[in-house]
């Protein structure tokens, strides 16, 4: 019963049609950070030994078991990496090959200690069965982080293959083989991640989807 409908866009304003909600009662308007998150791109760079990063719950939905499932099956790779956690994240007794190191930093509330940790990172890994359009990938690609996420929500706004990878499905093998890609890809890592920090300032800061917003108002869309 409603006037309008906000969506975020893309798979998200998909479901709301498929509600039968007329089109013209839908207004798309993407999720935003403060500028006070973006880093300065010329502070970029990459890892010698690359640094991948899970934020978020301890949630079935958001892909972790199936983070767990990957890593254990790098197992006699030539590949040598680290992966951090943030969250909740139970501790497992993982069996993790010795060129694979996993670190799990627990909840991180104080905003300054999480934006170190992602700073100190390369990619956001966000396999998530189901999402609206995540803070933690607006806030890693503010930092500068490539991004391997799964086409849910409106995730395809922010994600494609100029910034990262972006999954069809969920599932070990499918995240396992985005990782690959990217520890070959090294080269093209740090252009990358420049095109994330990028694509925020331009488009999904606080200031430029209130100009937006304002525009809606003034085309008597509201």
């Amino acid at each position: 019963k409603a006037d309008f409908i906000f969506s975020y866009g893309s798979k998200v304003t998909e479901i709301i049609n498929n509600l039968n909600v007329p089109k013209n009662k839908v207004i798309e308007l993407p999720s935003a950070i403060s500028r006070s998150w973006l880093r300065e791109i010329n502070q970029i760079k990459i890892n010698n030994k690359l640094r991948f990063l899970f934020i978020g719950r301890n949630e079935r939905r958001k892909g972790i078991n199936e983070i767990f499932d990957a890593l254990s099956t790098f197992n006699n790779d030539k590949f040598s990496f680290e992966f951090h956690f943030i969250g909740p994240v139970e501790e497992k007794d993982l069996s993790i090959p010795s060129n694979i190191q996993v670190y799990f930093h627990g909840l991180v509330k104080d905003e300054n200690k999480k934006k170190k940790i992602i700073d100190k990172s390369d990619v956001l890994v966000c396999p998530s069965y189901s999402e609206g359009m995540p803070n933690v990938i607006i806030e890693s690609m503010a930092r500068g982080l490539a991004i391997i996420a799964s086409d849910v929500g409106a995730v395809s706004l922010l994600v494609d293959s100029n910034n990262g990878i972006l999954m069809d499905t969920v599932n070990s093998a499918m995240l396992k083989r985005s990782i690959q890609k990217m520890l070959e890809n090294k080269s093209k890592l740090l252009a990358m991640k420049k095109v994330s920090i990028s694509r925020i300032e331009k488009e999904y800061t606080w200031d430029v989807i209130a100009e937006e917003f304002i525009k809606l108002i003034q085309q008597n869309l509201l």
